[in-house]
């Protein structure tokens, strides 16, 4: 039941920091709402990234490739604050619109390869034909 949860908050806030990422990229840098959508943008998917670990049922209990992209996406986010502290406001809109790249892909990526995804998708088109 927990876990149940957790999955459903995880896809949740993965969802919302892809929202948010998108809209950051939509509104004007110089603007304070910038600044504070990122900062919930940095909240969310390092929520995102530590709850994935968490995660592993799908797996036998083991770590699968999205975890790795887990690994890449908080390095990423990390060095784009850093470059952000050092004004290189190119190189940090770069590393985070890499992010919300990574996490439509990583999104897409579960829900295409997950059984859990599929078979109620197979039964469906079964009941159709």
């Amino acid at each position: 039941m927990l876990y149940s949860i957790l999955i459903k908050v995880h896809i949740s806030i993965a969802m919302l920091s892809l929202l948010l990422g998108i809209l950051n990229f939509c509104v004007n840098k110089k603007r304070p709402i910038h600044r504070y959508i990122g900062m919930i943008w940095v909240l969310a998917t390092l929520f995102t990234v530590f709850s994935s670990f968490i995660i592993r049922e799908m797996n036998d209990n083991q770590f699968s490739i999205l975890h790795l992209f887990s690994v890449w996406t908080f390095i990423v986010v990390m060095l784009g604050l850093f470059m952000l502290k050092k004004k290189r406001y190119a190189i940090h809109g770069k590393m985070m619109l890499s992010v919300i790249s990574g996490t439509l892909f990583a999104g897409l990526f579960s829900v295409l390869t997950s059984e859990r995804y599929w078979r109620p998708l197979s039964e469906y088109f079964r009941q159709l034909f």
